[in-house]
Parts: structure tokens; C-alpha cells; sequence
């Protein structure tokens, strides 16, 4: 009877790690096919996928020493605009902006344009993220 209590545990405890694996693998499959975050300073490979970012939007964090003032000044100067239009002073500067581009703009040409920047540390896509619901529910 322990034999089998013993062979048991093993068997369940190697089919946990086998299902934690495939969640994982699952979860980096779907990442990749929604267009996640590249790793900062480095732009995307390949084309951006329609229906995977917001068209018309790119999203910038700036260097430390740019406060928000600054920060829609150097936005302005790329002939872009600022989504938000009041940086709420309650929450602290975090150096991110939402940014909207002039229509026709191709978006990959408006991050290397932001990038080129000095005052901008890092450029993306607003990549759009999909609700992942576990099976059946």
C-alpha cells in the first residue's frame, strides 16, 4: 500500500510540473502573437501586425532628468501630439506619455523619429494585450 501512496505522489507530482510547463509555453505563444513589450531600447523586428497595437499611438518614456513640462515640449517638437492633455499632479511623473500621431503617419517611422530624441529613453507600439480566459470559463 505505500508502494503505490509512494507511486502515486510521484506520478502527480510530474504531472503538475508537465501542466505549469505548458501554461507557461501557452502564455509566451499568446505574448508573441499579441505583439508584447520588446525589451527597452531595442525597436521591434518585423512588421508591426494590424490588430496588434493602437493605429494612429505610440507610448514614450522619457530620460530622468525630463520632468512632464519638458516632456510635451520635446513631443510638440516631433509634431506629435499628447493623448492626456492635463498630467494629473496627484500621481507621481512616471515618464511615460500616450501619444498621438498625425493621421497618415507610419508608426514605426514615428518611434525610430522619438527615439532619435535625447531626452526619450525608451519608444513603443501601444500594443493592445488580450484577456486570456483559462478553459472553460
Amino acid at each position: 500500500m505505500r508502494k503505490i501512496l509512494s507511486v502515486l505522489s510521484v506520478a502527480f507530482i510530474v504531472i503538475g510540473f508537465a501542466a505549469c510547463d505548458r501554461g507557461k509555453q501557452n502564455f509566451n505563444a499568446n505574448d508573441q502573437v499579441a505583439g508584447g513589450p520588446v525589451q527597452p531600447g531595442k525597436m521591434p523586428k518585423g512588421p508591426l501586425k494590424p490588430g496588434s497595437y493602437v493605429p494612429g499611438e505610440i507610448l514614450i518614456k522619457f530620460r530622468e532628468e525630463v520632468g512632464p513640462e519638458k516632456a510635451k515640449e520635446i513631443v510638440q517638437g516631433l509634431g506629435y501630439e499628447v493623448k492626456v492633455k492635463e498630467i494629473p499632479v496627484k500621481r507621481p511623473w512616471d515618464r511615460w506619455l500616450t501619444v498621438l500621431l498625425p493621421e497618415e503617419t507610419v508608426v514605426r517611422e514615428a518611434m525610430r523619429k522619438a527615439a532619435s530624441h535625447p531626452g526619450v529613453e525608451y519608444v513603443q507600439p501601444n500594443w493592445l494585450y488580450r484577456l486570456i480566459l483559462p478553459e472553460g470559463k
